[in-house]
């Protein structure tokens, strides 16, 4: 039994707690999309399936969408511009496209041992603090993630997974830029509607989104969308863009009766609940995004509602811890939102604090108070809330351009 049994029935469970698709809007969304929706059965939810050496995936159930989404501004059958052309392609990338760049390394030899060492100390004492920290929770999960994208780790050590991905990524940094090899500057993942990457390539970055809403086997439940965002991570150059906006419906203030988060229980919560099972799911496998692309010098950004507590949930607390991330506070009112929507950006990158401004006043609310003094949410100003404003993607777009620039 490989190091991923423990974890099948759990997500088995997850994925059969989630809701239904709701019919798909056939005027609004590509045809090809919406068949491939439509064959997602119930009766047939893998439970977090193998890739091959080839990268092939079972389907997945998707959960619910990370943002709000606009069929019209995502899903477009004709294209009239080059913008909405690169976006198509930037939401839309296969296991396939990242074949050109150098594969995972299979022996260490020709990498110099000051590179090797270098990352392997950054490894291990990362692993130490994961043991101190997180109670271990990196280096029981982590394995199982990268098992399930890439068999050939199977007789590897978590370490040496870890060393071999850095490695992979610090190849392909070195390589000169060209129409063959060309790095991408920025990773958008739990990407939603996109705006934040439409704003990015507007103003000629280049750079990939994935959320599940533009390919169902995109989704990071699922071994094939965890590598999709390794390779794509693996692409990167140095100072680029890796943007996490990890689901939050389960670390919020407002679903906390639901999901029983807690200090009392390390922030676990009730497992017992489908949509808090795979909560827990997501925040590992963000862990692990964070961590690799902070060790490729990739400046990382995940994205939570301010009343969030997934940064004290295991892992992503210890790589927080090891990584000397800060928080950061905005709100989206100021960025064109029509409600106040405060976020708080973990990141390492100082210039996210240029991002930092005083609270707006906003006549639209996202919550209301009942006569018990129990918080409730507006639900159709929440979804509109889930969606970063065209602003906000335009302002990290600049910051990105500014830090290329001067690298």
């Amino acid at each position: 039994m490989d190091a991923s049994a423990s974890w099948f029935p759990l997500v088995a469970l997850a994925l059969m707690s989630m809701p239904k698709l709701g019919k798909l809007d056939r005027k609004k969304r590509v045809r090809k999309v919406a068949v491939k929706q439509k064959s997602i059965s119930r009766s047939r939810v893998p439970v977090l399936g193998h890739a091959d050496a080839s990268g092939q995936q079972l389907d997945c159930q998707p959960s619910r969408p990370t943002h709000a989404i606009n069929g019209d501004s995502v899903y477009v059958s004709s294209f009239t511009s080059g913008l909405n052309q690169r976006f198509y392609l930037a939401c839309h990338r296969k296991v396939a496209d990242f074949f050109r760049w150098s594969p995972i390394p299979r022996s260490l030899e020709s990498f110099e041992c000051r590179v090797v060492g270098y990352y392997t100390t950054l490894i291990d004492e990362f692993l130490k603090t994961d043991s101190e920290i997180n109670g271990g929770e990196a280096a029981r999960l982590w394995p199982t993630f990268l098992l399930l994208s890439y068999p050939l780790f199977q007789t590897l050590t978590l370490s040496r997974m870890l060393l071999s991905l850095a490695l992979r990524g610090v190849r392909n940094q070195m390589m000169r830029t060209s129409d063959d090899f060309p790095h991408h500057d920025f990773c958008e993942v739990f990407a939603g509607c996109g705006n934040l990457t439409r704003e990015c390539l507007r103003l000629g970055l280049s750079g990939c989104a994935f959320d599940w809403v533009f390919e169902p086997e995109e989704h990071n439940l699922c071994g094939k969308g965890i590598r999709l965002v390794l390779d794509c991570i693996a692409s990167i150059r140095q100072s680029g863009l890796l943007w996490i906006a990890c689901e939050c419906r389960s670390f919020t203030v407002l679903c906390r009766a639901q999901s029983a988060r807690s200090q009392i229980n390390n922030f676990i919560g009730d497992d017992s609940r489908g949509f808090v099972q795979v909560g827990n799911i997501l925040q590992a496998v963000s862990s692990l995004f964070y961590f690799i692309g902070w060790l490729l010098q990739i400046h990382v950004v995940l994205e939570q509602p301010q009343s969030s507590c997934l940064q004290f949930c295991r892992p992503v607390l210890g790589v927080f811890h090891y990584t000397g991330t800060m928080s950061f506070r905005t709100y989206l009112g100021s960025f064109g939102g029509e409600t106040v929507k405060p976020l708080s950006l973990f990141t390492t990158w100082r210039q996210i604090e240029e991002l930092q401004c005083e609270k707006p006043r906003c006549d639209s609310t996202l919550t209301t108070r009942d006569d018990s003094g129990a918080f409730t949410g507006r639900k159709d100003e929440l979804y509109k809330s889930q969606q970063y404003t065209v602003a906000f993607g335009r302002r990290v777009g600049q910051l990105l351009q500014a830090e290329l620039f001067q690298n």
